[in-house]
């Protein structure tokens, strides 16, 4: 299970309280599950970005919000999880997104 955009967590190695506001990153041949900021503050630059995996998630706080367009997305996410798709090679799955968004409706 992924935690939907705007959810706020904390992870293990921090207090700090983290936004979800972004999924799957690739740094330093690194693959990362979830792209974070700090809460309340938010995002104000590249170094406020923090890179987490779910197994680091320690608590939950807030859940954000919940759509079909947010099931979709899970389909996918753990449809590549499971298929090891990194986001260097998401070309296939993005197509999927959008051709999907569009039977709904949304941008």
């Amino acid at each position: 299970m992924y935690e939907p955009i705007g959810s706020v967590v904390v992870i293990d190695d921090s207090d700090f309280m983290l936004m979800i506001m972004g999924y799957n990153c690739l740094l330093d041949d690194k693959e990362y599950e979830y792209i974070g900021c700090l809460y309340p503050i938010g995002f104000e630059s590249d170094t406020d970005i923090k890179l987490f995996n779910s197994d680091n998630i320690k608590e939950v706080l807030f859940k954000g919000y919940e759509t079909e367009n947010f099931e979709l997305l899970e389909e996918v996410l753990i449809d590549m999880k499971e298929n090891n798709v990194t986001a260097e090679n998401l070309t296939e799955y993005e197509e999927r997104i959008i051709h999907e968004e569009e039977e709904y409706d949304v941008l």
